[in-house]
Formats: structure tokens, C-alpha cells, sequence
């Protein structure tokens, strides 16, 4: 069960990430230089954040298995964390 949920994490990150390049792009031209504010940071959190919560959320779900304890409820945790960091991303971007 944890490897697919891991693996639904995946396909879940991906699709936000593929997503989130997207919209980046379009954020490039939103502010004047110098008054971009916290612009550049909502676009790393925005395209690379649910990479790294798909990424420790793998690492950890491995971790568990083998250390042979229960590991369903980090992929769990996984999909809550991508929807927060790529929400907060997306909020920093906003002008």
C-alpha cells in the first residue's frame, strides 16, 4: 500500500510541478526590477517545493519499510505538504 501511494504522490507532484512551470512563466513579467518584493521566492517554492515534499516523503517512506514499521501515513503527509508548499508558491507570486 505504501508503494502506491508513493507513487501516487509522484504522479501528484509531477502534474503540479508541470503545472506550476507554466504558471511561473507567465509570473515573469508581473514586476519592474527592483520591485519584484517576494516574487522570486513564491516561484522556487512554486516550481521546486512539491519536488522536495515528493522526494522526503519518499526517502522517508523507505526509511520505514526498512526499519520494517508501518510507512502509509507519510505519503499522506506527502500529498497534504505539496498542496501547501505549491499554495504558498502560488500566493507569493500573486502581484
Amino acid at each position: 500500500m505504501t508503494i502506491t501511494l508513493d507513487v501516487m504522490l509522484a504522479f501528484f507532484a509531477g502534474i503540479v510541478w508541470l503545472m506550476s512551470q507554466f504558471a511561473a512563466g507567465l509570473a515573469h513579467d508581473v514586476c519592474a526590477p527592483g520591485e519584484c518584493g517576494m516574487v522570486p521566492l513564491g516561484r522556487v517554492l512554486f516550481s521546486y517545493g512539491p519536488l522536495l515534499c515528493l522526494l522526503a516523503a519518499v526517502a522517508g517512506s523507505i526509511v520505514l519499510l526498512v526499519r520494517r514499521q508501518m510507512a502509509w501515513w507519510v505519503p499522506a503527509i506527502g500529498f497534504g505538504a505539496v498542496f501547501v508548499v505549491w499554495t504558498a508558491g502560488a500566493t507569493l507570486i500573486q502581484p
